[in-house]
């Protein structure tokens, strides 16, 4: 089961300029090299809750053997996956039954030795991905529950981060 710990730092310590470091270098590529492909939503994505639900697949397209393996986890949904695919990934965020994210989690040693992972499934069985809405990319320095190493959870989100806090509202009701 993954963490359920807020995976986001204050914004004032996100935002801070450093001198980029070669790994980060190589994370940005790796990054736009996912998101590129697959062409990124623009604003006119944002809107409604319902409305972004509405246009996502459901649950039951998953590959067989995909599994849920956490509860609602503020920010990004249930975490559904197939066991024999972690801690790598995919992993799917699910919201109100439907898929909202993918993630893959990548060691911060593939990154510092230079480790391509170019050959990342976009999506499943064939079937045409969702367009991104954006990209969050989370150091965990210590690693959490079910990958406990230095490693980068890179989250591919379909919803805006408006709807994103509007799932977290229902979750809690």
């Amino acid at each position: 089961m993954l963490s359920t710990r807020p995976l986001h730092r204050q914004i004032s310590e996100r935002h801070r300029w450093t001198r980029p470091r070669p790994a980060t270098r190589t994370i940005v590529a790796a990054t736009l090299a996912i998101v590129t492909p697959m062409g990124v939503a623009g604003p006119a994505a944002a809107g409604s809750l319902k409305a972004e639900l509405s246009r996502l697949p459901r649950t039951e397209v998953l590959p067989a053997g995909v599994v849920q393996v956490s509860p609602y986890v503020p920010g990004m949904g249930e975490h559904w996956a197939n066991p024999a695919n972690l801690p790598f990934g995919p992993i799917y965020c699910v919201v109100q039954g439907h898929i909202t994210c993918m993630e893959y989690m990548i060691s911060q040693k593939d990154f510092a030795e230079g480790v391509s992972h170019n050959k990342l499934a976009p999506w499943f069985g064939g079937k045409r991905q969702p367009a991104i809405n954006h990209v969050d990319i989370g150091f965990e320095p210590n690693g959490h529950q079910g990958y406990e190493i230095p490693h980068y959870d890179i989250h591919m989100y379909f919803l805006s981060p408006q709807a994103r806090r509007a799932g977290d509202k229902l979750s809690t009701k």
